[in-house]
């Protein structure tokens, strides 16, 4: 057996002993967590190394009786929110300890449950799996009972059988409308698809509040270009008698607003403008778009609560919680 085999496996106690801290604070380190500083980490990480430390996950695994892994499963990644609800959960499962595995969806009509990624999750042993979907289940496969899923960015339905995070597009709408009736509008263009509770509740709100809705004859468009034209169509004759829109979507607010501001009207003189959807460009717009918004930081966070509580309290009361959506008031509608 040559020298190295005999060598003793270095340890994390053994880095913190040389790197004087505690062993919480070595393996907090040694996972990048932002509460340890920057240089703190590379003193410790360099200890490692010097060391020739590797982690030993098997054993963390037989130590505790868990993996340590959380599946997350979602639709391919084609939006922000997405992208950015699925960043904060990496990024936070691994801050907290966890080893996040991503699987995105397949086909078009594949339902999450039915997904080759949740045979991998269990093959893997997670220790619970994150689903993110808006879809509203009756009833969960029988492995749930055995691997808790927690839904993220549903709708609130209080007889499902999970934890759930959920967001109220209704809510948003609310938002949406008074808004812009405490501006003074009450001539409002709708531009959400009809099929949506976004939609319902911005037509019920503004005709609660007097108001006259006129439908936008693009609301079902997905190219830019065409989103662009019909704008500047809408705009052709002249100052429209509608005086706010409200869109579904940000990516297609952006092209209808620049389609109006070509056309030579004035966003929001003309034309005030509110779009459902976070978009980390909505500021950096030609006139900064208002924006009602899915608190994606939240959600990680909550979400991560949720496992915590679902792993050490097995047997809690499911949690169903309707995050708030957050009014981010611009140029676009001030």
């Amino acid at each position: 057996m040559n020298k190295t085999s005999q060598q003793r496996r270095a340890t994390l106690e053994d880095i913190a002993r040389l790197a004087a801290c505690s062993r919480n604070t070595a393996s907090l380190a040694m996972r990048n967590s932002p509460r340890i500083s920057v240089k703190r980490r590379k003193e410790i990480h360099d200890i490692a190394e010097q060391l020739g430390y590797i982690p030993s996950f098997a054993a963390r695994q037989l130590g505790a009786q868990r993996s340590g892994m959380v599946g997350i499963y979602s639709n391919r990644l084609k939006d922000e929110v997405r992208i950015s609800i699925c960043h904060h959960l990496l990024r936070s499962l691994h801050n907290s300890g966890y080893r996040p595995i991503l699987g995105l969806k397949d086909g078009i009509s594949e339902e999450w449950q039915e997904s080759s990624w949740m045979q991998i999750f269990r093959e893997l042993n997670a220790d619970a799996i994150i689903v993110i979907s808006q879809e509203v289940l009756k009833e969960l496969p029988k492995w749930v009972s055995n691997t808790p899923v927690i839904v993220v960015g549903c709708y609130p339905n209080n007889a499902l059988p999970c934890d759930y995070l959920a967001l109220d597009r209704r809510e948003a709408g609310d938002l949406a409308v008074n808004h812009l009736l405490e501006k003074g509008h009450r001539n409002f263009l709708l531009a959400v698809p009809s099929h949506l509770p976004f939609h319902d509740e911005c037509l019920k709100r503004i005709k609660a509040g007097g108001g006259k809705v006129s439908i936008f004859s693009g609301a079902n468009q997905t190219q830019d270009d065409n989103i662009y034209d019909e704008a500047r169509l809408f705009a052709a004759n002249g100052k429209p008698a509608e005086t706010a829109a409200i869109f579904g979507g940000t990516t297609e607010a952006i092209p209808f607003m620049r389609g109006i501001l070509d056309s030579g009207l004035q966003v929001p003189k003309d034309m005030a403008i509110v779009s459902y959807d976070y978009y980390s460009l909505a500021p950096y717009q030609a006139v900064p778009l208002t924006t009602i918004e899915q608190p994606v930081e939240q959600i990680a966070a909550s979400a991560i609560r949720i496992i915590h509580r679902r792993l050490t309290q097995p047997n809690a009361p499911y949690t169903h919680e309707v995050l708030p959506h957050q009014l981010k008031v611009r140029a676009s509608s001030a």
